[in-house]
């Protein structure tokens, strides 16, 4: 019984360039998915727990999610909970109070994929990348790595080494605002929120 492997790469973009990314998928892939979404993201510990708390609205579909333990343990537990539209920001309002440590996010998502290959164009406020995502047969001839590789190089795009994913994520966690239950953030949520209607 052959077990599978998942390779990742990831590749940054200029946000000016997403739309001609957007173009190149559109014409080579099968658009498999959009999404918008914000996300209030809180993270605080309890004892000896770690805890991620998200409350999420994407496209018109609102839940709250509470991951616990490590950012990367193998037993993180994660619970998850459809909330009602109309609920989102009193529950962010709420929960904002649990920690300094909380902040909104804004991401859209194209998802195209040709049946092997799964392609994923993100962009947040200022920054863009493209990450793709192959599942292959750990069968003793799998080339999974190489043909993403080779696909990517395809495009015109360079995978990103880990000072460059490194580098991503910071940009990424500038675009991320700190929230904070006051009247000028309770503003400014709203009118991201409604930056999500598609």
């Amino acid at each position: 019984m052959s077990k599978q492997i998942e390779y990742e790469l990831r590749v940054s973009i200029p946000v000016e360039d997403f739309d001609k990314a957007h173009k190149l998928f559109d014409e080579t892939y099968r658009l498999d998915s959009h999404t918008v979404r914000v996300s209030f993201m809180s993270f605080f510990k309890l004892g000896d727990n770690q805890y991620d708390l998200r409350i999420r609205k994407t496209n018109d579909k609102s839940e709250i999610v509470l991951k616990i333990g490590g950012l990367h343990a193998s037993d993180r537990t994660e619970i998850s909970q459809p909330i009602d539209n109309v609920e989102l920001n009193g529950l962010i309002k709420m929960f904002s109070h649990l920690s300094n440590d909380s902040y909104i996010a804004l991401r859209e998502t194209y998802n195209f994929t040709d049946g092997k290959v799964m392609v994923s164009l993100v962009k947040s406020d200022s920054v863009a990348y493209i990450e793709y995502e192959l599942i292959s047969e750990d069968d003793g001839h799998d080339d999974g790595g190489k043909y993403l590789y080779d696909l990517v190089n395809s495009h015109g795009y360079t995978p990103l080494d880990e000072e460059g994913f490194k580098y991503l994520n910071q940009a990424l966690d500038k675009d991320d605002w700190q929230y904070t239950d006051d009247e000028t953030c309770s503003k400014r949520l709203n009118d991201t929120i409604k930056k999500i209607q598609l």
